[in-house]
């Protein structure tokens, strides 16, 4: 990581600490309601608490060292209840945690805009599209640089520098992104109600703050 590089002299202390929390990931994950949230917002202050002390000992400048760098948002720790109808504005939490819960009633739902955490909206045609939008959004930010499947994902990419999953099958719903990487974004409604939060969350970002408007799927036609 290039976190690393800010501290050489506490490189092996460093990466042991984040091993121990990286190693405690799945348990939180398991046992607290966004684990992983937890998770990165122990990394952040970690990180925060050494550079700190890095500087006062004059290791490094009191300026940001993260100088060329898109800066790393804090993860915030929130979540809202789920609205008992889905149709309207809502958080991308509350999005996952309704679905999971109603799968039935959510599939004549569709997703008509996306709203970032900066309030800026666009239009989506369908979830595919509100998936697309979410990692073109991280793209724009400089924030995805390079190619990322989850973990979970062994058969399959979600983005990669050729629409090719890895037995050399094509993207079944290929779109390029802004930096030159392809997106799949081939998956159910339920999973890209999942998905698109854990994009975000992957990267650093409270899906908290990131809505979709939701109406019912027979007032449009799908494209």
């Amino acid at each position: 990581m290039d976190e690393y590089r800010l501290f050489p002299e506490w490189e092996d202390g460093l990466k042991q600490e984040l091993a121990g929390w990286k190693a405690e990931l799945d348990k939180l994950e398991s046992q607290v309601p966004d684990g992983r949230v937890v998770y990165n917002n122990a990394r952040e202050r970690l990180l925060h608490a050494l550079e700190s002390v890095a500087q006062e000992d004059g290791l490094l400048p009191q300026t940001s060292p993260h100088r060329g760098r898109p800066a790393r948002k804090q993860v915030v720790e929130k979540s809202s209840p789920a609205p008992a109808d889905m149709r309207g504005w809502i958080s991308f939490i509350q999005l996952a945690e309704w679905y999971d819960a109603n799968p039935t009633e959510g599939s004549s739902l569709k997703p008509t805009r996306f709203r970032d955490s900066q309030g800026k909206e666009i239009s989506v045609d369908n979830w595919s599209d509100l998936f697309f939008a979410t990692a073109k959004w991280l793209v724009e930010e400089e924030i995805l640089t390079e190619p990322f499947s989850f973990k979970t994902m062994t058969k399959r990419r979600l983005i990669h520098s050729e629409p090719l999953h890895p037995s050399g099958r094509k993207f079944g719903w290929s779109r390029l992104l802004p930096n030159g990487l392809y997106f799949e974004g081939q998956f159910g409604s339920k999973q890209i109600a999942r998905m698109s939060g854990q994009l975000l969350t992957e990267f650093g970002q409270d899906p908290a703050q990131f809505h979709v408007l939701l109406e019912d799927r027979n007032l449009r036609n799908d494209e």
